[in-house]
């Protein structure tokens, strides 16, 4: 990101040629005193029999099923706010203060063997986010649930569980579904869905999610959190200020897409990796590492894996000795410190539809003038909307007529 900014500045200035070079950094860096430090900072070891054993009953367990029809679910931490963990402070000054972003939600992802995807449960703090407005739930591209700590639960795990056998028994399909063994993933006898268990301790190498899906997941949704604070970097001082203002709303529009994103073929290869048949070649190009050498740059002396999964080790279902309400002093802690869910956040003062609509008018000026027929399209798009929008307000006013307008 260091080395991004000047790059900016010099095209603005028109000094094509200027590279922001690893030289140049470094200079910058001996000159201004500026080092880099690590701002924030667990493999268990899995049982390989168990892993043996259970791939070699694989096709008995799996023998009444297609592999379309082979679902595998799990959750994941996201720290939606974060960024990246490494990055620049000057020589002598105390880093008390900063810290990883502990805004956090749950992301349940589920996927079958032949790539598809199922919508994401995502489960937050609050029950009604203050950043939703006038939005209702069911129009957002996720299922919204919430709970105290932001958790998987039994109670939640088994409503999605009947929501999905509901979807499959309207679509006459059986299916498999494959899930952690874990206190909230309660088993719920279903007329359409099989559940089955994988042995304990054996998610890293037995659940397609975690063998590369989430990893994947996770990274199309960094990629857009980075583009957003890079495209916003000269509204304020630093990019953390710029992470305040990423509401949960933010994020559930970038996780949508981040799923969106990640491609079939990617998610054979991950069933396939946990002991499933080896899936027909695929003309799509591998994505695990497309993100981390594009925005290696940004990073630093970070590597993008590591940022990626700075969450992993989260924790994301209820604990069986303690109910949801309550909170270890962990937990407490970080309540304490991190006070900023969306029901606690002020919002700035938004814009009115007229006010979105003279700023529509002129970013179709800037498209036009930029070449951009992509742009001009999506906010000729934007435009109609919010024409459609200001007209159904005018007609329901009460204190002036369009008769009297004209």
């Amino acid at each position: 990101m260091t080395s991004l900014r000047p790059l900016v500045r010099s095209m603005e200035l028109g000094f094509d040629d200027f590279t922001a070079s690893s030289g140049w950094l470094q200079s910058w860096q001996r000159r201004y005193n500026v080092n880099f430090a690590m701002l924030s900072g667990e493999a268990s070891g899995v049982p390989q029999e168990a892993v043996d054993d259970w791939i070699k009953r694989l096709p008995e367990i799996t023998k009444d099923y297609a592999l379309e029809d082979i679902f595998k679910a799990d959750e994941t931490g996201l720290y939606f706010r974060a960024l990246p963990q490494r990055s620049m402070i000057v020589k002598g000054d105390s880093r008390k203060g900063i810290r990883t972003a502990k805004d956090r939600i749950t992301v349940l992802l589920a996927c079958s063997g032949t790539g598809e995807k199922l919508i994401p449960l995502v489960i937050g703090r609050a029950e009604n986010p203050r950043c939703f407005k006038a939005l209702k739930k069911c129009s957002l591209p996720v299922t919204d649930r919430w709970n105290k700590k932001a958790w998987m639960t039994a109670v939640l795990f088994k409503e999605w569980l009947e929501k999905l056998n509901t979807k499959m028994k309207s679509k006459g399909r059986n299916i498999l579904l494959m899930v952690d063994n874990c206190s909230a993933h309660c088993h719920v006898q279903l007329s359409n869905i099989k559940l089955k268990f994988l042995p304990p301790n054996t998610t890293s190498k037995l659940q397609p999610c975690d063998a590369g899906v989430i990893s994947i997941f996770k990274s199309h949704y960094r990629k857009r959190l980075l583009r957003h604070i890079l495209s916003a970097m000269d509204e304020a001082n630093t990019a953390s200020e710029l992470a305040k203002s990423v509401s949960l709303l933010h994020a559930i529009k970038w996780l949508d897409l981040a799923c969106t994103s990640v491609r079939g073929s990617s998610i054979k290869k991950c069933f396939f990796h946990c002991g499933f048949a080896e899936p027909t070649p695929d003309t799509d190009p591998e994505e695990v590492q497309d993100h981390g050498d594009q925005f290696q740059a940004l990073l630093e002396n970070a590597t993008w894996d590591d940022f990626v999964n700075m969450d992993q080790d989260l924790p994301v279902v209820e604990f069986a000795d303690q109910p949801d309400g309550d909170a270890t002093s962990a937990d407490a802690e970080e309540d304490e410190e991190d006070d900023c869910d969306d029901h606690t956040t002020d919002l700035k003062q938004l814009m009115t539809t007229r006010e979105a609509l003279l700023q529509t008018r002129n970013m179709i000026d800037l498209a036009a003038s930029l070449g951009h027929p992509e742009m001009l399209t999506a906010v000729m798009n934007l435009s109609s909307i919010l024409e459609d929008v200001r007209l159904n307000q005018a007609s329901q006013a009460t204190q002036s007529k369009i008769s009297d307008f004209f």
